[in-house]
């Protein structure tokens, strides 16, 4: 029982983040990482662009790429959780 809880926990790790990413990216930020142009930052949201920082970008580009590994981790953790269920 503990293992399948920790399997759910683990996967509500990675939705929660998932929804993080999206209320931030959107209302926040102005969109994902985009392009690179002659040194200037852009955000895309539905083509509308963004300029905004290096760090800003950089973050936004980080905290991308971690939301797909934990859905990715999230859903591996999900999967096990169901079969520790069926086993008992």
């Amino acid at each position: 029982m503990k293992q399948r809880l920790l399997y759910l926990c683990i996967a509500a790790v990675g939705f929660i983040n998932a929804f993080v990413f999206l209320a931030i990216s959107a209302f926040i930020l102005g969109g994902v990482p985009s392009e690179i142009r002659n040194g200037h930052y852009y955000l895309n949201n539905h083509g509308r662009f963004t300029e905004v920082s290096r760090s800003v970008y950089l973050y936004a580009d980080i905290h991308f790429w971690v939301t797909w590994v934990l859905i990715l981790i999230g859903s591996v953790a999900v999967g096990r959780a169901v079969r520790l269920r069926r086993q008992l």
